[in-house]
């Protein structure tokens, strides 16, 4: 039974990039940024509104191989609500991927998500 387990396991890791079992990466040194491919508005909520809260809400998110947002949090927030709302409006984006070496590779994204009163 390990056996079976253990080969289909050893011609992926001979098939597949090392780049692909590592990261993720921070942009430069070879390694490209991903690009937004589409994004999803994050919701003003009521209460900001309501107290005239305006700002940017500063977002980190690892931007796997498959160009989805995982690990999304919040690194510089701006009001609870609005924190939330900007984490769920991110995780429903999505990316061309990131590369290092032309391979598609997990990359650190920050992502700044502005709040402004019309």
């Amino acid at each position: 039974m390990i056996q079976k387990i253990a080969i289909p396991v050893l011609v992926l890791a001979l098939l597949a990039p090392l780049s692909a079992f590592q990261g993720p990466y921070s942009v430069g040194n070879g390694v490209t940024a991903p690009k937004v491919i589409s994004r999803v508005q994050a919701v003003y909520t009521a209460e900001a509104k309501q107290a005239k809260i305006q700002g940017t809400v500063t977002l980190k998110a690892v931007v796997d191989r498959n160009g989805i947002p995982r690990d999304v949090e919040v690194i510089k927030p701006l009001e609870p609500t609005l924190d939330r709302s900007a984490v769920e409006a991110v995780r429903q984006w999505t990316f061309e991927p990131g590369k290092k070496d032309g391979q598609a590779v997990d990359v650190i994204a920050a992502i700044e998500m502005n709040f402004r009163l019309n």
